[in-house]
């Protein structure tokens, strides 16, 4: 982007670089899997205080390596967006070995609203060995890019759209589960990591989720 596209109302800087907050699990060889948790706020914000720090916090007390991902937001584009869930996933996979992250075999994706849609546009169009130069042609991929994108689990808890539609996003790696607003299962099989289930603590309260482990 164009540095003039950026202005005192611009909820990011022209120098944003995508970061992932880790919460990780005390012992990285009972790690359960890892999940990477996108807040809200559309395309225009992050919601991280309801949204962000508190659900990787419950990823993490049930067992779970946990990261809050920033992601880009206005005035970058959606497809920046996906591109940042794409870049997250593959870093994990390239960098597990050398940070001792435990419970790889399983990679998912939380989100909500806007996360839902970063998680979904990464999907449908970002998916395996997808290199980033389908949207950025002036992109110079690297040994991180050679990973796999796809994911093990999708998560998007409410208002899952894809390209201003509600959408349940699809590719040839990763079936996916029809959403709802008070549980989204979603596995592989053989799924390697646990089903879990999300409800909503009290009607309407999108800000207070209960994770709950389901039996198998």
């Amino acid at each position: 982007m164009e540095v003039s596209d950026f202005t005192a109302e611009s909820y990011d800087n022209a120098d944003m670089k995508p970061f992932l907050v880790p919460y990780l699990v005390e012992d990285q060889l009972a790690a359960k899997g890892n999940m990477i948790v996108i807040a809200g706020g559309g395309y225009s914000s992050r919601g991280n205080a309801m949204e962000g720090y508190p659900i990787a916090e419950a990823f993490q007390d049930l067992g779970y390596n946990a990261y809050v991902l920033q992601r880009r937001v206005a005035p970058y584009s959606q497809e920046d967006t996906w591109l940042d869930m794409q870049r997250a996933v593959r870093y994990l996979r390239y960098n597990a070995d050398s940070l001792g992250l435990g419970g790889m075999d399983c990679i998912a994706a939380s989100g909500f609203s806007g996360g839902s849609g970063t998680i979904l546009g990464e999907v449908a169009n970002l998916y395996g060995d997808v290199q980033p130069t389908l949207y950025d042609a002036d992109y110079a991929s690297d040994a991180v890019d050679q990973m796999s994108a796809d994911l093990d689990v999708v998560c998007p808890l409410y208002g899952p759209q894809y390209n201003g539609e509600h959408y349940i996003a699809w590719s040839p790696k990763i079936p996916i589960c029809p959403p709802c607003s008070w549980l989204w299962v979603k596995t592989t099989p053989p799924a390697p990591c646990p089903t879990f289930g999300l409800w909503p603590i009290r009607p309407g309260a999108r800000q207070w989720w209960k994770f709950t482990p389901l039996p198998r």
